[in-house]
């Protein structure tokens, strides 16, 4: 069931690789390595599994399960998750700081609201580095781009400050709601 599955597996201390389940591993007897257990978390088979560069090493049959759980979505797809920001850099399009505002009909100054001229350096779980927009990357990670951009460039302005302060905002109301709870049920606790 596990042959040609392809997962992401841990490759040295900090880095991981999509692998490629090949077959099930065999000792010098031409047989097969581990038992087999119909609960996932027991079966110990041993499979062999080969990383991008050509090396095959042996994984249990356990790992690789809970591996796949980890990477793949209810509906099959298979997922790859932000692991970092590494570096973001201004086109020549970006919105100067001296454009920061602009002027409505009534005469009021508001910032101005755009994303246009940046992009990103992120880095996925799978160990992948590719450059993105901002306008894109603030939708899919809003709270990661928020906590990296440090600077009151135009791009930033208008909405970095107010999502890490809906962040700070929610987070002190589940720390509330969960001290309730564990008070109410009798129970004492300390929450950080």
């Amino acid at each position: 069931m596990l042959i040609g599955v392809e997962l992401l597996l841990p490759q040295g201390e900090e880095k991981t690789a999509l692998c490629k389940v090949l077959r099930r591993s065999v000792d010098a007897n031409g047989k097969t390595t581990g038992l087999y257990d119909s609960n996932q978390a027991l079966n110990t088979l041993l499979y062999d599994v080969q990383f991008p560069d050509g090396a095959v090493k042996q994984y249990g049959a356990n790992v690789i399960a809970l591996n796949v759980l980890e990477q793949v979505e209810s509906d099959g797809h298979y997922t790859v998750k932000l692991k970092r920001i590494l570096d973001h850099c201004r086109e020549g399009n970006a919105i100067s700081k001296e454009s920061k505002y602009v002027q409505t009909r009534d005469g009021q100054r508001k910032l101005r609201q755009s994303t246009v001229g940046w992009k990103f350096l992120v880095e996925y779980t799978d160990g992948k580095k590719q450059w993105i927009m901002l306008k894109d990357l603030k939708e899919s990670n809003t709270v990661e781009v928020a906590e990296y951009v440090a600077d009151d460039e135009v791009a930033f302005a208008w909405w970095a400050p107010y999502t890490l302060r809906k962040k700070d905002r929610i987070i002190a109301a589940i720390k509330v709601r969960a001290r309730e709870r564990l008070t109410s049920s009798g129970l004492r606790c300390q929450l950080l």
